[in-house]
């Protein structure tokens, strides 16, 4: 709703009462949609009155998506302030949730914001790096206009480095969006094209470029001093003179300003008005020295490597952290594991000192049944010699047993004293026979 209808969005906004948000929640919701709307609208702020409750709040709390936004409307503040480093600074700490969030729409225009300080600084490596930064996530957005922008600046980008061939590759994908874009961009387009062949000297092509320019965009969305300098390029100096006449002073932003004078300069030089060219030049020459002093304060080229630089010492001390629990671990698991074992060998030490003491169990009992059997057979012979003295029915029931008893007994050969079974015979004693 911001996104489409700005101007109601704000209306709405508005007209809510902030003394009933009780809680900072709300607070915070309603401070970071209100710099939405507000920047929308093209309302730029220089404090922080209005989003402190949502940057105080979404420090410790709430979404991705919420601390993405409240460090980007952070950066334009400071931006629309002046203070380029702190927004530099606030739009790389935005884009480190990209991979988090699905708000394409701010993670690209936090790239845009950044090329856009770097573009005041001339570094146009690092203008191209986050154009294109800026393109994939417009593309992903789906914003037509956008991508188109973000493609002049990286071919306006690649004209400054004298590389034509990568400068070609991006006209290529401008002229796949000219049927999608409105005709202020469309403008836009034409007056890149006009530095393009300016800047590789593709006079042929200018003139054309030039024409179609002038035909086919309304006159209130050309930009004459690109037209001026066309001209001025082709040697058409009136031509030139009347583009510059309806280019207005740009008030405000110093590289216009000295590229204004510039051209007026040039224009003066060629009809041969030496005083008008010596006024503009000087003019010309005391805004880039101011350009020059800006530059030379300014830190901010330096704040994306000194913060990537602290990222990777915190992912190199992130990456010690865990390999010392990675460590912890394996030692801890072979801790458990020499505990197991040795738990295991006293265990089979003591079955094994068991199953010895039973084994010396089972052969004192064998030695006994031996005994009880030698005592059977002495009985048996006894009863023989004394069966005349006996009655026949008792002798042969007590010969019956001894033979059924003496048959119980195992053989030594076939008993095993690894695993002795219990005894299972009837010892015979001489009791019996009292």
């Amino acid at each position: 709703y911001i996104e489409s209808r700005p101007d109601s969005a704000l209306a709405v906004l508005k007209a809510i009462d902030v003394e009933n948000l009780s809680s900072n929640e709300e607070k915070a919701k309603y401070a970071l949609y209100m710099s939405m709307a507000l920047d929308k609208n093209y309302i730029d702020k220089t404090d922080f009155k209005v989003l402190q409750p949502a940057i105080d709040y979404y420090e410790d709390h709430g979404s991705y998506t919420d601390k993405l936004r409240t460090f980007y409307y952070q950066g334009r503040i400071y931006q629309n302030g002046g203070d380029d480093e702190s927004a530099m600074m606030a739009f790389v700490k935005a884009t480190e949730y990209k991979n988090r969030v699905y708000d394409s729409y701010t993670i690209a225009r936090c790239y845009y914001a950044q090329a856009t300080l770097y573009y005041k600084l001339y570094d146009h490596k690092a203008i191209i790096e986050t154009s294109k930064q800026a393109f994939e996530y417009y593309t992903q957005a789906n914003s037509f206009n956008n991508q188109m922008k973000c493609l002049l600046r990286i071919i306006n980008a690649y004209c400054h480095l004298k590389e034509q061939s990568q400068a070609d590759i991006y006209i290529d994908k401008c002229q796949s969006l000219l049927g999608k874009v409105d005709k202020t961009i469309e403008g836009s387009y034409y007056a890149t094209m006009l530095s393009y062949c300016i800047n590789f000297s593709l006079d042929n092509l200018l003139s054309k470029i030039l024409d179609d320019y002038i035909s086919s965009i309304d006159k209130t969305l050309i930009d004459w001093a690109s037209v001026s300098y066309a001209y001025l390029i082709l040697k058409d100096y009136d031509n030139a003179q009347m583009a510059m006449e309806r280019y207005h002073k740009p008030e405000g932003d110093s590289i216009k300003e000295a590229k204004f004078y510039s051209m007026w300069a040039d224009i003066y030089k060629a009809q041969k008005d030496y005083k008008n060219a010596l006024a503009a030049y000087e003019h010309y020459l005391a805004l880039s020295d101011s350009l020059d002093l800006i530059i030379f304060e300014q830190d901010t080229q330096f704040i994306e490597e000194r913060h990537q630089l602290e990222m990777a010492t915190i992912k190199e001390q992130e990456k010690k952290k865990q390999i010392i629990v990675i460590f912890a671990t394996i030692v801890s698991i072979l801790i458990l594991i020499a505990i197991w074992i040795n738990s295991r060998l006293r265990l089979s030490r003591m079955e094994k000192l068991v199953a010895e003491k039973e084994t010396e169990r089972y052969k004192l009992l064998y030695a006994q049944m031996e005994d009880e059997r030698d005592n059977l057979n002495a009985l048996l012979k006894q009863n023989e010699e004394n069966k005349l003295y006996c009655d026949n029915e008792d002798y042969k029931n007590l010969s019956d047993w001894a033979k059924q008893t003496i048959k119980q007994y195992p053989a030594k050969e076939n008993l095993s004293f690894e695993k002795v079974p219990a005894p299972s015979c009837v010892c015979a004693t001489g009791r019996f026979f009292s």
